[in-house]
């Protein structure tokens, strides 16, 4: 056990220094408080006076500049120290590519790492202290409190904490603000579902085969379009099998396919198709309704579709679908479009297959701390494809296990300071439903309890026809929200676009 708390700790210590290599603003948080003796590594005080030295000079953490130090001053090191040195800066030029991100829970990390060393070493001096008979420097030690670095999460807040107040009050302005926002999903489904914040869970509710991981897989993707570090742990899907998903997905083709073409929904209004609409602004003339059935664009090619009233009480919205040629596209080409996204994007986002029920939620936290340790790739939203598929720590009824699962998630998340978003599968009296309630939750219902946002996927046949999934707000522990409000998402699953176009009725 003692050897396996050391790693730990080497770990935790290796992880602090590099970032304080890295990141300016873990240097201005943590440096002050970082002390030689908080350190076990041999090699960590000579970093740490390097660090400081360059901080205080020019007020920024060295990043590269840290190797122009290493040539400048490495010759004076003992070759231990000094080999140990360039292999933690050759780790350095390994994740190079990588951004420091989730600072807070970095300063968690720090802030822990060295409460214990102060408590470790407090504790040794009052026992060296008590065996000489010196009672008053035993009680001067440990009158010696550790007094927390500012920013993490381990402070006791007073309520007349001005600096506290001031912080809280500047994020309640933040979250008011969508550009302002840590993440939110793209176009009307983002103002619909609203700003998402760092360390909240959200899950997808759907029945089977609803799309929930192509749902998923679109958030990940409005992730790392937002620079955040996103990983997708995958327990049902290899990594090459959702890669390929990733891959149209971001492409909307298929590669190596001939010219051929597809039926897509663009966005209209139903009193447009119904005939209802009496406005001067709308374009028809016509209508698509007739006796119940609505026409196809084989049955009526000149249709316009209006969004004269988008965004108002008065339009209420639909679809209407329209032939897309694709053409076809080389592998090479294919390869090319996929990488001048990756150019920009790649960079943020991991993804691990991990087979369903084999693996407990320790054994997703060990793989993630595996991951921060190799590649300093530290999450800012987990996907986890899906929770009702991890392998339960406890024995007992399912449904005790489902609640166990889900709690482990929400308290992880919420300990790393990272969104976790997952899915789970609604019971059959929700196939055939417009939008989601909670008594639709199969096996426990107290999932929703560890919920920040459930998010509800409905489509019936028709919908699916048409290339509509309704998405309505199950749960929302921070905004009020009605379950019978809907936004209405045009897809086309064929080519993984499940985020066509969205829209939702004013109220």
């Amino acid at each position: 056990m003692s050897i396996k708390i050391d790693r730990v700790n080497y770990n935790r210590e290796k992880r602090v220094l590099i970032n304080l290599i890295l990141s300016t603003e873990f240097c201005d948080k943590v440096l002050p408080a970082a002390k030689d003796e908080y350190f076990e590594l041999k090699y960590a005080s000579t970093l740490i006076d390097w660090i400081k030295a360059y901080h205080d000079s020019y007020g920024v953490a060295p990043k590269g500049h840290i190797n122009e130090m290493f040539e400048e001053h490495g010759h004076l090191l003992d070759r231990d120290i000094h080999e140990q040195i360039g292999s933690i800066l050759q780790h350095l030029s390994d994740i190079s590519d990588t951004d420091v991100h989730n600072i807070p829970y970095l300063i968690d990390i720090a802030n822990d790492l060295f409460k214990e060393k102060h408590i470790s070493l407090q504790n040794a001096a009052v026992d060296n202290y008590l065996r000489n008979g010196e009672i008053s420097k035993a009680e001067k030690a440990l009158a010696n409190h550790y007094k927390d670095i500012e920013g993490s999460s381990r402070n006791f807040i007073a309520f007349n904490d001005d600096g506290f107040m001031r912080s809280v009050i500047r994020n309640m302005i933040r979250q008011q603000d969508p550009d302002d926002a840590f993440f939110m999903f793209s176009g009307k489904l983002g103002e619909f579902i609203g700003p998402i914040d760092r360390g909240w869970f959200i899950a997808y509710l759907a029945p089977a085969k609803r799309g929930k991981t192509t749902y998923m897989l679109d958030a990940a993707i409005d992730s790392i379009r937002q620079r955040k570090n996103t990983l997708i742990v995958s327990l049902e899907m290899t990594e090459e099998q959702l890669m390929q998903r990733y891959a149209l997905a971001i492409t909307g083709v298929k590669p190596e396919v001939e010219e051929y073409t597809t039926m897509v929904p663009i966005m209209d209004c139903e009193y447009n198709q119904s005939g209802e609409c009496t406005k001067s602004e709308c374009v028809s003339e016509d209508r698509l309704l007739h006796e119940g059935k609505l026409d196809t664009y084989d049955d009526n090619p000149e249709w316009e579709v209006c969004t004269e009233c988008r965004g108002t009480k008065d339009f209420i919205p639909t679809s209407w679908k329209i032939p897309i040629k694709k053409n076809y596209i080389s592998e090479g080409r294919y390869i090319k479009k996929v990488h001048r996204f990756n150019k920009f994007f790649g960079k943020y986002g991991r993804v691990v297959h991990m087979p369903s029920k084999t693996v407990t939620v320790a054994d997703i936290r060990s793989e993630v701390d595996y991951l921060e340790n190799t590649q300093n790739f530290i999450p800012d939203i987990i996907i986890i494809d899906y929770a009702d598929l991890i392998k339960p720590d406890s024995i007992g009824e399912k449904r005790h296990q489902l609640d166990d699962i889900w709690e482990g998630l929400r308290s992880w998340g919420q300990e790393r300071r990272v969104t976790i978003i997952s899915a789970s599968q609604t019971n059959r009296i929700s196939a055939d439903v417009d939008y989601l309630r909670d008594i639709h939750v199969a096996e426990d219902y107290s999932k929703i309890a560890k919920l920040d946002i459930a998010i509800g996927l409905c489509q019936t046949d028709k919908m699916k026809e048409m290339g509509i999934m309704n998405i309505n707000k199950v749960v929302h522990r921070h905004k009020e929200y009605i379950q019978s409000h809907v936004c209405t998402v045009l897809q086309d699953i064929s080519h993984q676009q499940s985020h066509l176009d969205s829209e939702f009725v004013m109220k």
